[in-house]
C-alpha cells in the first residue's frame, strides 16, 4: 500500500529501526491495522522482488509519490487561524507526513502506542485544477474523471493512517477516516 522513507527526516523522528517503512496490506480486510504488515528496510538494499514477482493483490492503487516540504505545526495555537476559513484545520496540517503531531480526523485515542513518527493520507486530487499531481500539469476534467482513478483511501472515505514507534521498535498503526 506504501513505503515511508525516513531518511532526509531523522531529526523530525529521532533514531529508527531502519530507512523505509513498508506497509502491506491484505487486499481481503478492510484497511485497518489488523490487516497491516509493516516492515524497515534499509537504503541500498538489493531489490527483494521484480515487479514481475507481485502478485496481482485484487486492490490496485495509482502509484503516487510525496515530495519533501518543511513546515511546522502549532497545535496550542488554534485561535492563532481563527481569522481564516477553516482555520481550525491549520494548527496541524493533515495528510502524509513525516514527524510533528498526528492531526486526529475522528479523536485522539486515549493510549498512543508509542511516538508518533508519521502519517499516509488518503490521495484524492483537485479536480478541474492544473497540477492535480506534483508532475501532471493538465487537470483531471470531471468529478466522475477523479472517481475513476484507483486512490489510496484509508478507513473507507478520505482517512488516515498513523504510525507510531514504540520503545522497543515495534511500529503501530492506527487508522482513521471520516
Amino acid at each position: 500500500m506504501a513505503q515511508v522513507c525516513f531518511a532526509d527526516s531523522l531529526d523530525l523522528t529521532g533514531e529508527l529501526p531502519g530507512d523505509i517503512l513498508l506497509v502491506f496490506m491484505d487486499a481481503e480486510q478492510d484497511p485497518e491495522p489488523e490487516a497491516l504488515l509493516l516492515e524497515w528496510q534499509l537504503l541500498g538494499q538489493p531489490d527483494l522482488v521484480t515487479a514481475a514477482q507481485v502478485p496481482d493483490t485484487g486492490y490496485p492503487v495509482t502509484a503516487c509519490y510525496g515530495a519533501i516540504h518543511r513546515t511546522f505545526d502549532y497545535p496550542e495555537d488554534g485561535d492563532l487561524f481563527r481569522d481564516y476559513d477553516q482555520g481550525y484545520a491549520l494548527p496541524v496540517i493533515e495528510g502524509t507526513k513525516i514527524g510533528g503531531v498526528p492531526r486526529w480526523i475522528q479523536y485522539e485515542p486515549e493510549v498512543l502506542p508509542g511516538r508518533f513518527i508519521a502519517a499516509v493520507g488518503s490521495i484524492q486530487p483537485a479536480y478541474d485544477a492544473a497540477y492535480p499531481w506534483l508532475n501532471v500539469p493538465a487537470p483531471i476534467e470531471t468529478f466522475q474523471a477523479l472517481y475513476g482513478e484507483e486512490q489510496l483511501m484509508w478507513g473507507g472515505d478520505m482517512g488516515s493512517l498513523y504510525l507510531f514507534l514504540n520503545d522497543e521498535g515495534m511500529v503501530h498503526a492506527v487508522v482513521q477516516g471520516y
